[in-house]
């Protein structure tokens, strides 16, 4: 513990001085945001129907001391399922909507309705950006760029909702199965127009001392135009140290997104994703072996109407079938920020199972999401 704080001092205390080094200019500035989003899902199987509101209000505030370094904090309100209703469920979360099961529960079973989603330090330039705090990774640097996210689904009310698609599954330095947010040190450094790295350390547990329950992780992102159309490659290696005795152990994983457009507002995707093997380090970081996903994405120029189509496969630890996961969408958007989308995912195997009236499992939805 002292070690966690004396690190995080370290950095409180440089980031100052650094900060003189970036160029942004907002200086004793004050600026929040908000955004609310709905989901209406049928949730169950041929066996078990259900069909709950999943709902998620966010706001978020941010401080510029001086240009270039500002204080951020993000608070968030979620109910209802992201999961299936009746066992055997499905591995991933049929939404994102509704927060993990693992952050919001107490010691005497109930929920927290608020949570404290974010809560640090942001340097922030053109080259080079960090952050310090309990951060989310798929936005560590506050601006929708994050760690092994899908850029065209970088949050619940733009795009995907099934949690096949907006995250790399099977990089199990993330946490992401588990925890909306994790404390962290990330930095990002734009080395030039067309490369960007990406590295920092996660504190998934707190309980133990500096060096144990965390993750290191190097993401390489490399962006070129191809034909007069943008695409973009990220590459990402991790590598988490979980053990609770003296002997420390890695558990690599590593993940590739790769996204091109074609012109007239459509772009196609693909990404894949392995884990270390089921063991004591890895499953205490997630619960996929490997994932691989891809689809298409289409937006008109005015951003009134943006349409999705993604298929995908995933092996769980001790599943006897992998989970598979088809997913469209079609958003509209009603007025300024507010947006109507109407979805449709289908999984077949279901957290690997193959029984009669649960193989297969549909879930139509509507979602309502607004921002300001």
């Amino acid at each position: 513990m002292r070690l966690r704080i004396l690190a995080l001092s370290l950095v409180v205390c440089v980031a100052p001085s650094l900060s003189a080094a970036f160029t942004t200019d907002r200086t004793n500035t004050f600026e929040w945001a908000g955004d609310i989003t709905a989901i209406l899902q049928y949730n169950g199987t041929a066996m078990s129907k259900m069909t709950p509101v999943s709902s998620l209000a966010r706001f978020s505030f941010e401080y510029s001391i001086q240009p270039g370094f500002a204080v951020v904090a993000r608070a968030y309100a979620s109910s209802g399922r992201n999961r299936l209703h009746r066992v055997p469920g499905a591995d991933a979360p049929v939404n994102t909507i509704a927060a993990m099961p693992m952050e919001t529960m107490v010691s005497n079973g109930n929920t927290w309705p608020v949570r404290l989603d974010e809560m640090g330090i942001r340097v922030r330039g053109k080259h080079v950006s960090l952050t310090a705090a309990l951060t989310d990774l798929s936005r560590a640097w506050g601006d929708d760029d994050g760690v092994m996210n899908n850029p065209l689904s970088s949050d619940v009310a733009d795009g995907f909702v099934n949690g096949h698609f907006v995250r790399n599954l099977a990089v199990n330095w993330t946490e992401e199965d588990f925890f909306r947010s994790v404390p962290a040190v990330v930095a990002r450094f734009v080395l030039d127009d067309w490369i960007t790295l990406k590295t920092g350390m996660t504190f998934g547990d707190s309980e133990y001392h500096f060096f144990i329950r965390n993750s290191g992780f190097l993401q390489c992102d490399i962006s070129w135009s191809l034909f007069g159309e943008g695409g973009a490659l990220s590459l990402g290696i991790g590598a988490s140290d979980a053990d609770k005795s003296n002997t420390h152990k890695l558990s690599p994983s590593a993940g590739v997104w790769l996204h091109q457009s074609l012109g007239r507002g459509l772009t196609v995707f693909g990404q894949f994703s392995h884990a270390e093997e089921s063991n004591r380090v890895s499953t205490l970081f997630g619960t996929c072996l490997w994932h691989a996903s891809g689809g298409l994405v289409w937006q008109d120029l005015q951003g009134d109407h943006r349409v999705g189509l993604g298929l995908s496969t995933a092996r769980f630890y001790g599943d006897a079938h992998n989970e598979k996961s088809a997913e469209i969408f079609w958003r509209i958007r009603l007025f300024k920020e507010v947006f109507l989308t109407l979805d449709l995912a289908v999984l077949k195997n279901p957290a690997g199972t193959s029984l009669p009236g649960e193989e297969w499992v549909a879930l139509p939805a509507a979602r309502f999401g607004a921002a300001f």
